[in-house]
């Protein structure tokens, strides 16, 4: 055999370069802005897709258009399974441009510091309810988002919701793929007003865009977005969101005993 022959066959830089999906990742966010913009889009099309075929087989069931606007568990049940469909875009996004999902949204389990955040929102939720009270003769009575408490089982079908799909599904979207993609496009300072201030946008008509509750919306919005970008982490955000929302939800369920007495509520 001719040396030729004996020679072993080394890989070039460029054949390196062009292994799959070890470079995929490297690049954070793993996504671009049209990218995101498509992931907005799906899951605008996906809220009303599912929304509105829940309210027309709802109307064909025997309910009423006033009844189906104000029915929370009606509501509540298919709100939770447009989230789990917008769950399944997210994932089919970000699995598309990453074979390592979680570190590409930067999950980043905080693992023996769990407990901390919580704590912190529990502790931001305090501080707020403290200030609020200072400013309570600013907030009008009758929020929107203290109509749909009518009933205890409402109540619970809302604490159930906010502890769990709605502040996984807004710090997936805010803290997980707004924040990073401004960030990376935009700058940081960009990124962090953009993404307090649309997350407490979205929040508006719960509140009737009244300027303390949403103050304090955006308080807390900036307090989730700084824990995700000091921990590196949109677990350590969403432990800090559900600390809050648990802190509040435990404060309306004493004021009312047990949501027995919801005319509490109002002022």
């Amino acid at each position: 055999m001719s040396e030729i022959d004996q020679t072993p066959i080394e890989r070039s830089p460029e054949a390196v370069q062009l292994q799959p999906t070890e470079t995929r990742v490297e690049l954070f966010p793993a996504w671009s802005v049209v990218d995101f913009i498509l992931l907005t889009i799906a899951i605008i099309v996906c809220v009303l897709v599912v929304q509105g075929t829940g309210v027309i087989v709802a109307m064909f069931a025997g309910y009423k258009a006033d009844q189906v606007a104000h029915d929370t568990k009606l509501l509540v049940s298919v709100q939770v399974l447009s989230y789990l469909g917008v769950l399944g875009i997210m994932w089919r996004m970000v699995r598309h441009r990453s074979t390592k999902v979680l570190q590409a949204i930067r999950w980043n389990w905080p693992g023996q510091n769990a407990i901390l955040y919580p704590a912190i929102g529990v502790a931001l939720a305090v501080g707020i309810a403290f200030a609020t009270k200072l400013l309570d003769r600013f907030i009008p009575s009758n929020l929107p988002i203290e109509k749909m408490f009518r009933t205890q089982s409402d109540a619970w079908f809302l604490v159930f919701f906010g502890l769990t799909l709605a502040p996984l599904l807004e710090e997936l979207y805010f803290r997980g793929f707004l924040y990073p993609t401004l960030r990376r496009y935009a700058g940081g300072a960009i990124a962090i007003i953009v993404t307090v201030l649309l997350f407490t946008a979205i929040h508006a008509p719960q509140i009737a865009s009244s300027w303390v509750p949403l103050l304090m919306l955006t308080f807390a919005s900036l307090c989730f977005t700084l824990v995700r970008l000091k921990a590196d982490s949109v677990s350590a955000a969403l432990l800090t969101h559900i600390g809050y929302n648990a802190t509040l939800f435990l404060t309306m369920f004493l004021a009312t005993n047990g949501f027995r007495n919801l005319e509490k509520l109002a002022k």
